[in-house]
């Protein structure tokens, strides 16, 4: 994928972040992609803990790094990043996003 997306005219399909500019031409996102933008979701990173508490200092919640579960199902908030400037950019309705 990663030769395809460089061969692309990205500007033909008006994908332009309004924070930056970036609109697949040369520019920054070249230092930080393989892409000028990328796909991200937000899903549920989940760990088993205990809490702990040392006479009366703050409660700390002890993570059982070993337990760490990622429900792949909760997946929401699909976005736009740009690699030039970060900034998450919302997706049309009218977008089809296709995890194939």
């Amino acid at each position: 994928m990663d030769a395809h997306c460089k061969t692309l005219q990205w500007a033909e399909f008006g994908v332009r972040c309004p924070h930056c500019g970036n609109d697949g031409g040369h520019g920054p996102w070249e230092r930080n992609g393989s892409a000028p933008f990328r796909v991200t979701e937000q899903v549920t990173r989940m760990w088993d803990f205990a809490p702990k508490r040392d006479g009366e200092g703050p409660l700390v919640l002890e993570v059982d790094i070993d337990s760490d579960e990622v429900d792949w199902e909760s997946g929401a908030g699909v976005k736009l990043l740009c690699m030039a400037c970060f900034a998450e950019l919302e997706i049309s309705d009218e977008v089809e996003v296709d995890f194939d």
